[in-house]
């Protein structure tokens, strides 16, 4: 591989930006002969659109993967709802930041969804291994810090995959990054976990014309939320929803994906640098 792959511009780029504004990037030479050079670099991102050249001239230090789930979400949105959602936030954040974003992988671990015609799902150990191959191939490729989301809550088990290797890499980071949600986005007081209110809101705004409100059906069973690692949804809850999709509006789809997207900008630029700090000894 070229010896220019090894240039990394992030963290000192990124931590010191802001939200949607240029970034200013510092490469030094391979050799060290020449002087620093400073480009500015706006709407950098790369994606599986770019060829190998773009991706080595623009060296980005930071790559993020996800992960959705291909599952059933009631009679009101379609199956591939967490992966067309997730897909569109990193969609934005790759134009937003000097990172490589990776086609997001649609298939998870659904298995509570399987009675759900159209749900697919894999192994727990498959995920797990699944995600150790993504990241190590991306450190193989010369990138440091690796961003790992997820459409789906079910691929949980990704966290752990992420802290062995964080120990087997002292020098590289893999974390985790969950944008913050908005509460006052949303009219329920109720708990929206499974094609509720803001999954189909969501729809409503990226997919207007592969939802179905008409045929939403509120519901909320007698249960806790621990209960959906351990049971099928439809043997609690006929309609496969757990929340208020009655009350979604494609208006609040965009309030919530626009924060979603503002916030996990915000945590990559925040994130990475404090625990370089934190692993580094800092204060």
């Amino acid at each position: 591989m070229s010896p220019s792959i090894g240039r990394r511009v992030f963290l000192g780029t990124l931590a010191t930006g802001t939200v949607g504004s240029a970034c200013a990037v510092t490469e030094k030479s391979v050799t060290g002969n020449s002087p620093e050079r400073t480009t500015t670099v706006q709407g950098a991102g790369l994606t599986a659109q770019n060829s190998f050249a773009e991706v080595e001239a623009a060296a980005p230090e930071l790559a993020i993967f996800s992960l959705a789930a291909i599952e059933q979400h009631g009679e009101t949105q379609p199956v591939g709802t967490d992966f067309f959602t997730i897909s569109a936030i990193l969609k934005e954040v790759a134009k937003r930041l000097n990172v490589y974003v990776l086609p997001t992988m649609p298939i998870g671990t659904s298995r509570e969804h399987m009675i759900g015609a159209g749900t697919i799902t894999m192994q727990q150990m498959t995920l797990h291994n699944y995600v150790r191959d993504i990241v190590i191939s991306l450190y193989d490729q010369g990138f440091k810090y690796v961003a790992y989301m997820t459409g789906h809550g079910g691929n949980f088990l990704a966290e752990p995959a992420l802290e062995e290797l964080n120990r087997e890499y002292p020098d590289r980071i893999a974390v985790w990054v969950r944008p913050d949600g908005d509460p006052t986005i949303l009219e329920s007081t109720k708990p929206d976990i499974h094609g509720g209110e803001g999954e189909l809101s969501s729809m409503m705004y990226l997919h207007p014309n592969d939802v179905h409100k008409e045929k939403a059906v509120d519901s909320y069973p007698p249960i806790g939320r621990e209960v959906f690692d351990y049971a099928y949804v439809e043997d609690f809850s006929k309609p496969g929803i757990w929340g208020t999709p009655t009350l979604a509006t494609a208006e609040k789809g965009r309030r919530r994906f626009e924060k979603s997207v503002e916030s996990t900008v915000e945590k990559i630029l925040a994130l990475f640098p404090e625990i370089e700090k934190r692993k580094g000894g800092g204060a």
